[in-house]
């Protein structure tokens, strides 16, 4: 009798979110196009271990139920891959449009925001290089992620009226979104 298969070991949501990537994401062809080799998600930023294979995290799969929340996601998606085809000098100030990094990195912000059920009410291009979500929430609060085409990951908070809190999210975009999610209530 073979010995039994061993159990994986468990990963909290928001990491198993944050690892969960469309498989499509994971595989680059020669040309540097996108393409499906593969079914099995590829770990975000060498987190919840390297080359494990994650299901679909539960709290992601449920928030997908919701024909909505399908929509919005697909929505913002489809806004990102447009940021990318901006030209330069998108903004009149000699800008570029976000680089396929930072566009990346957008996706994964938006993959996980869905996972915790927080949406962005406004996905745009940065002038700093890269593709900036907006949160906004009740009053005059909001949350702001960039992601810079430098791959670097900014995230901030107001109240908006006078207190402003800016961090590296580079390395924390599970704890960064649900930091942003805390503040908007």
């Amino acid at each position: 009798m073979d010995a039994p298969h061993p159990m994986p070991r468990p990963v909290p949501v928001a990491t198993a979110a944050l690892a969960y990537r469309p498989a499509h994401w994971g595989r680059h062809s020669a040309n540097g196009n996108r393409g499906s080799a593969s079914t099995t998600p590829a770990p975000h930023r060498g987190e919840a271990g390297s080359g494990a294979a994650f299901s679909f995290p539960e709290a992601i799969r449920a928030s997908m139920a919701s024909t909505r929340t399908r929509a919005w996601l697909r929505k913002a998606l489809a806004e990102v891959r447009v940021l990318r085809r901006l030209p330069s000098d998108w903004d009149t100030y000699g800008a570029e449009p976000p680089s396929a990094l930072a566009a990346h990195n957008a996706e994964d912000v938006l993959w996980l925001a869905c996972g915790l059920d927080l949406r962005p009410d406004r996905v745009a291009p940065s002038s700093e290089g890269g593709v900036a979500l907006t949160f906004l929430g009740e009053g005059r609060r909001y949350g702001h992620v960039e992601c810079l085409d430098s791959g670097e990951i900014v995230a901030l908070v107001s109240d908006g009226r006078d207190r402003v809190d800016v961090w590296d999210a580079t390395h924390s975009l599970a704890q960064s979104l649900g930091k942003i999610r805390d503040n908007l209530r």
